[in-house]
Order: structure tokens, then sequence, then C-alpha cells
């Protein structure tokens, strides 16, 4: 699947807790990295991702993972590679969703 077609389909949520401390003048894409919609590995951006989980809402946790010199999406929560996570509005139905740029 395409970066494009993994927007479009699954709708990504913009980061909020950077988006809360950033000023607003700032687009949302660009408050971090993925358009705005990364989250990060560790602290209180880790801690939401883990709650979604908690909330039976691990179908909308992707990760972004390093492969060689690339970075793909896959779905699910992931700890090695791991570069950050992403939380879609629509859940991945099947684990074997990879995107790629």
């Amino acid at each position: 699947m395409s970066l494009e077609d993994f927007y479009s389909e699954y709708k990504p949520q913009i980061n909020h807790i950077v988006r809360a401390k950033t000023n607003s003048e700032i687009k949302d894409e660009d408050i971090t990295s993925w358009s705005g919609c990364m989250f990060e590995t560790y602290g209180e951006e880790y801690d939401y991702v883990l709650r979604q989980i908690y909330a039976n809402r691990n179908n909308h946790i992707w990760t972004i993972i390093e492969n060689d010199d690339d970075f793909v999406i896959v779905a699910g929560h992931c700890v090695v590679n791991r570069f950050g996570y992403i939380i879609t509005e629509k859940g991945w139905e099947s684990k074997f969703v990879v995107v790629e740029d």
C-alpha cells in the first residue's frame, strides 16, 4: 500500500499532545514527523499509545519501523526497530498491511 493510500483510507490522527504544546500558527502537518501524526516511543506520547491498546483500540495502532535505509509502517504495536507510532481513525482488519513510500 502506498503512503498516500494509507493516509486516505485509515486517516491518521494528528498528535494532539504535541499540538497542544505548539504555536497555533504552525500547521498540523508540521508539528511532528509523518505529517504531524507520529507519536514518540517514550514519555507522555507512548503512554497515550499504550492507553489506546488497553482501551481495546489496538487495531488502530501502527508502528513506523526502520528497515535498512528506509521506513515502513506496519499494522500493530511493535517494539523492535520502532521509530514511532501512528494512531488511525479506521482500524486495520489484517495485521499483514505494510505501507511503503
